[in-house]
């Protein structure tokens, strides 16, 4: 059996033991919320559709009630996992049913408010299903799809448009619940997997400590055996001392080395499973980004069309520049998601220290509503030369140390400020020409002893729990700000907070120029097709286009988009491609474009920044790149850009 299959069958035992205990309790509530059910609704609907329909709940829940109380005393092993899950999946997908009939034998037609709490049941019976069900994802799609598209269709063609918008918000909810179920589902997974590995590292260091113990043991034994020999050989007893002195000593530093061994061994467990959880944290701040960026291209898409056709004196136009205002704020805090997630390399370059300090802090504390974060910039020297990756992270690790001595919440002060090379003469640096910026981050803590500052930067020392940090948060500081010619010191004193000190050299170099966005909009009569595997993505995009005078195809995925480029490429100008596509990702689909037209050119688009996939395949010889959302300015700007490029 190899290693795979072996995870593979005991990830599926653990999955159906979680589905089905944590299906205990919440098999009772059902027969609770069905009684409630047909208490408020027996006065609006036919008693025997009512009574046949709460008999039907309560008896498939009684019926899933008895083989979840079956399963638990039961000793199941993994060959049996898989026709428990059959079972559950089975009786899930009938409760699923009968609770989405809800709306069809049961639906309150004369009383909306009745209709309203109808769907409440409904929508608090998935709700509570997301933690229960997402263990096994085919579990949470089997009651979930069931129990809500039957009233989400009796609402969307119902005559009234407040009930059409009912349907509408309660198909928004199934689409995000079904997301938080797929994240749920997975951090699950990933972290049964590492308990899984951790078994077996465990298993492992125990045998090689056994091995270690039988070898002890018969180094004792020889030591026992030379001591009688010792005895009958006198003459030799010097000879036999030294020899025994020698092999103890071997014995203890052989001893010592695999003590050593095995705690270097732990450490470097805990260093890569920190490692996977700030990946699998990037991973999901990069996914909701990318989502949120593609929700915020709808609505910039109509706004820009709602202002192309009309002008500055219609009333609703300052309510349109306040909305893309708004979206402006939300694409910057999906960019500092992205760059969190995806922290670029870029090397040493002019960095405003002001900018980045207030952009990193500002993200930090806009999740941690029990900080005050206060700040002060008082620093006419502005520009360092600096790693902005590399920078961001040792003041993200210095929040979260001052966040993490502060359990009940309290103050975060930065200030910043000028020191010449003069104040710096009068410190322990070795310092370099030129002045400095210093940098001072305060936090209202515990604090800490004079003892604990001194080995504070030392790797691996933590003063947290084992379970609360690794010890290298402080450490990586320290290494990030020495590799950028600049010192750091910490004053504390235990109850008072701490202040971490933080000199960097200054740097005049110049910033990159930021020039005004151009507003105006260029219009063109070429024929386009745009690729997207987001329907709503793909339809405003051939809006804004037609607006800007286009002939406007389009593909919802990369097989249709190679079909009909295949057929009509002498028609088509420029293919504005989707990156994140299931199936072929943009990438995949610009290769083939290529293939066929060696000249096409291609404008790609996508909610993620311009890194990894999107750099690699610009590298290629694709013609730009534009970040969704994007106005309609930009979009016409590009592609005429595009267009009256010379081949």
């Amino acid at each position: 059996m190899t290693q795979k299959s072996k995870y593979d069958q005991r990830l599926l035992l653990e999955q159906v033991k979680q589905l089905y205990e944590q299906s205990h309790i919440a098999s009772l509530g059902v027969v609770a919320v069905s009684i409630g059910i047909g208490f408020v609704l027996w006065g609006l609907v036919p008693h025997a559709h009512l009574a046949l329909w709460v008999f039907a709940a309560i008896t498939i829940t009684l019926i899933r009630h008895f083989f979840i109380i079956r399963f638990r005393r039961m000793d199941i092993n993994a060959e049996d996992a898989g026709r428990w899950k059959k079972l559950f999946l089975f009786l899930i997908f009938i409760s699923g049913t009968i609770w989405g009939s809800s709306a069809i034998l049961i639906f309150p037609a004369t009383s909306f408010p009745h209709q309203l709490l109808l769907s409440f049941f409904l929508v608090g019976m998935v709700s509570g299903g997301i933690s229960t069900f997402s263990t096994v994802l085919p579990a949470f799609i089997a009651f979930t799809f069931p129990a809500l598209l039957p009233i989400i269709s009796v609402f969307l063609n119902a005559g009234t448009l407040i009930q059409q918008s009912m349907g509408l918000m309660i198909l928004l909810y199934l689409a995000f619940a079904s997301m938080i179920a797929y994240h749920m589902f997975n951090k699950n997974l990933t972290t049964l997997k590492l308990r899984f590995e951790n078994i077996d590292l465990i298993h492992f260091l125990e045998e090689e400590k056994h091995r270690t113990d039988a070898i002890n043991k018969d180094l004792k034994e020889e030591v026992g055996q030379r001591k009688r020999i010792e005895k009958i050989l006198k003459k030799h007893r010097e000879n036999l001392e030294v020899m025994v002195s020698d092999r103890t000593t071997a014995l203890k530093k052989s001893n010592i080395d695999l003590k050593n061994e095995m705690a270097d061994r732990k450490q470097l467990e805990k260093q890569l499973l920190q490692a996977q959880k700030i990946e699998a944290i990037g991973t999901m701040a990069a996914g909701i980004a990318h989502d949120f960026n593609n929700i915020l291209s709808g609505i910039q898409g109509n706004t820009s069309l709602a202002l192309l056709n009309i002008d500055a004196t219609h009333e609703l136009y300052n309510k349109f520049n306040d909305i893309e205002a708004y979206i402006s704020s939300g694409t910057e805090l999906t960019r500092q998601l992205l760059d969190f997630a995806n922290p670029k390399n870029s090397g040493r370059q002019p960095v405003d220290i002001d900018l980045l300090i207030n952009d990193t802090a500002t993200m930090f504390c806009r999740t941690k509503k029990e900080i005050q974060l206060h700040t002060s910039y008082n620093n006419k020297n502005k520009i360092i030369e600096a790693d902005s990756g590399q920078i961001r992270q040792a003041i993200i690790n210095l929040l979260v140390n001052a966040w993490q001595a502060m359990p009940n919440g309290g103050d975060i002060h930065i200030i910043t400020e000028d020191i010449t090379i003069k104040d710096m003469e009068n410190t322990l640096y070795k310092i370099s020409s030129g002045d400095y910026i210093k940098i001072s981050i305060s936090d209202s803590g515990i604090g800490m002893a004079p003892s604990l500052t001194a080995k504070i930067f030392d790797p691996f020392y933590t003063t947290k729990k084992k379970e609360k940090g690794t010890g290298l948060g402080l450490s990586s500081v320290y290494g990030i700000i020495k590799s950028h010619d600049g010192h750091i010191r910490v004053d504390s004193q235990p109850g008072k907070g701490s202040t971490f000190h933080i000199y960097l050299p200054v740097s005049h170099k110049q910033t990159p120029v930021i020039h005004p966005p151009d507003e105006s909009i260029a219009t063109g009569s070429e024929t386009i097709l745009i690729i997207d595997d987001e329907p709503d993505i793909l339809e405003i995009g051939k809006e804004m286009l037609e607006a800007l005078g286009y002939q406007v195809h389009s593909a919802q995925n990369g097989n249709k988009a190679i079909e009909y480029y295949s057929r009509y490429n002498g028609m088509i100008h420029l293919i504005i491609l989707d990156m994140i596509m299931p199936g072929m990702n943009g990438e995949q689909v610009y290769e083939r474009l290529v293939e066929i037209n060696p000249d096409v050119k291609v404008l790609l688009s996508s909610g993620y920044s311009q890194n990894g996939l999107t750099e690699k395949t610009l590298k290629k010889g694709c013609n730009g790149f534009i970040q969704k959302p994007f106005k309609i300015q930009l979009l016409s700007q590009t592609i005429r850009k595009i267009l009256t490029a010379p081949v």
